[in-house]
Formats: C-alpha cells, structure tokens, sequence
C-alpha cells in the first residue's frame, strides 16, 4: 500500500511540475480563433466567428508591443421560418494577419497590456454590451502572476482565482491555468491557460456570458502548430464554417420538460409516437452531448444532479437515430 502511495505521490509530482516552467505571452507567429453563440427571442441562432492574429514588433515610449490583426472569418445563422429552420454560412477571405488593431506587450510582472491604435478598438461582450479600449492606453488583459485566492478587480465577473491546475496541449505540452467561477447561474466560469489566454477569447477578462449566449476559443495556433482546439458543432475548422445538415423538426410531437427551470427533478415526456427505440439526448449549450437516456414508454424522470452546473441545456429525442423532437430547459442548484 506504502509503494502504490509513493507512486501516486510521484506521478501527481511530475504531472505538476510539467507545467512549472513559465511559458511567456506569444509575441509572433501566433493567433486566436474564436466563436460567439447568441440565441435571440425571434427564433434566430447567430454563431459568428473572428480571428485575432500577431503582426510585426513595433516600439511604442520606449518599450517593445507585438501588433496584432483582427478580422472576421466565419458567419453561421439558424432562422425559424413558419416552423421551418434555415440555416446558412458564410466564409470570409482570411487576409493575414487582418486590421491592426492595436499592440500588446508582457511586462517582466507577467502582465499582459494591450493597446488601442489609430481608434478607439470596440470589443462586444456578448449581451452584456460594449468594452472600449481607448486608443494610445495600455490597459491590462491578463496576470500570469496569479495565486489562489487572488481577486482580479478589473475582470468583468468571475474576480476570483478558485483554482490552479494545468492542461496538456496538443503537442503534449503542460500549461498552468487559472480558474475563475461564473456569477450566478448564467456563465460557467472561465479558465486562463498560461502563455495562451483565456478560454472564451482574447479579451476574456472582459467578457460577459450571458443567458443563451455564449463566447470560447475555438483554436489557438503558435508558429503554424494548432496546440489547443474546442471548435464548435457547426464549424468545419478553425477558421471555416460547414452548412450542416440539421434541420428542427416542424412538429415537435407534444414532447414536453417540467418543472422549467428544475432545481430537484425534471420530467421529459413525448406523446403522440411509436413510444418504442426512443432515445433522449441531454446537451450543453455548446451542443455537446453529455447524457443519453431510453425513454420507456415516451418519458423518463431525472435528478438535476446529473448534470454538473446550472444554467441552460438542451434536450433531443432520437429515434432510429433521426431527430424528433427538441427543446431547452434551465437547471437551477
């Protein structure tokens, strides 16, 4: 037992120290795909998609910046015509490395500014609304000198530093993170990935995610090697959108959840059917499957503690492996 202990202590010991050396702020050859998901009451899915890319150095009162491009790259839209969906994308020109925007620069703190140049850089924060960065003032976007407990006061939610783990890149390289809880029920948080950024975008820090309406960092690239990737359902690649063959059913056949929003139990019933080889799928706002379940007799009862945060998920049922049925609830703890 004693050996099997000394084990675990030593693996625990190299997977952490994996990620002790600090890796700096990309300062060429790098770039950051992103994705904002807005779901909108008259029945429209927006999923826009942007690239922020680093151009050449430049010395600004003495000190040395990195330019950096911003462009968009991709357009995606669900539209609800008379209880019919149109869905359509649109790829944009990707002209390296986009509009120079502005600069940024990392301190010997592990700050990390960025400065606005020729105009003032408009940032939306999803519904949250607009973050302006003020030309020719630098202004913070990250702290790689972080410790537990630390409060980011100029974040926009999540202030506090929960935890510090690491993840494994996709070259097999450890990167320290930072861990920031969501405010309420309606974000789940937001990790920083050292020498990369946050996980909802360039600008995470001022991010705000709101209810049915989210942002992530699809791709990240450094010096033409994808080391980290999360694109969404209706992207090809990083950086091109593929028209998918989804379309929602006319009828949504009685299928019903209640109570909406659940905080203990929820009941997902469908009516109207061959009740037989009915299978429901649970997601997550990203339209990610996390669950699958078999309806017995068109309806089965869930814990709530099934499903790991609060906020928003969506709910299919299969048959045959073709798609019925569909709806959305909120999940409370």
């Amino acid at each position: 037992m004693k050996n099997i202990f000394f084990i675990f202590c030593l693996f625990f010991i190299a997977n952490n120290s994996l990620a002790q050396n600090y890796h700096s702020f990309p300062d060429s050859v790098a770039s950051w795909s992103e994705t904002n998901y807005t779901y909108l009451p008259t029945s429209e899915r927006d999923y826009d998609g942007w690239k922020f890319e680093t151009a050449n150095d430049t010395i600004i009162n003495g000190k040395q910046y990195t330019l950096l491009g911003f462009q968009d790259a991709t357009f995606h839209i669900y539209i609800d015509l008379s209880n019919s969906w149109f869905n359509s994308s649109q790829n944009f020109f990707i002209n390296h490395p986009g509009n120079i925007i502005g600069a940024f620069r990392e301190d010997s703190t592990k700050k990390v500014w960025f400065r606005a140049l020729g105009n003032d850089f408009h940032f939306d924060n999803n519904w949250g609304g607009e973050i302006i960065f003020s030309k020719d003032s630098d202004v913070i976007i990250y702290d790689f000198n972080l410790n537990l407990g630390d409060t980011v006061a100029w974040k926009s939610e999540g202030k506090i530093v929960l935890a510090m783990d690491s993840i494994q890149l996709l070259n097999g390289e450890y990167r320290k993170t930072f861990e920031f809880a969501g405010d309420g029920i309606q974000t789940s948080g937001s990790k920083w990935i050292e020498g990369i950024g946050s996980d909802i975008g360039f600008f995470g820090a001022y991010e705000i995610s709101e209810f049915e309406s989210w942002s992530r960092l699809s791709c990240f690239h450094f010096q033409d090697s994808l080391l980290y990737e999360n694109i969404s359902t209706y992207q090809q690649s990083c950086d091109v959108a593929q028209i998918l063959n989804i379309n929602e059913p006319k009828d949504n056949l009685n299928f019903s959840c209640y109570p909406n929003p659940a905080s203990d139990f929820i009941h997902f019933k469908i009516q109207s059917v061959n009740s037989s080889d009915l299978i429901l799928a649970v997601l997550n706002i990203y339209g990610e499957e996390i669950n699958q379940f078999k309806l017995l007799n068109g309806e089965i009862i869930l814990p709530v503690t099934l499903l790991k945060n609060s906020g928003m998920y969506y709910c299919v049922v299969k048959q045959n492996d073709k798609v019925i049925a569909r709806d959305k609830f909120v999940m409370i703890k």
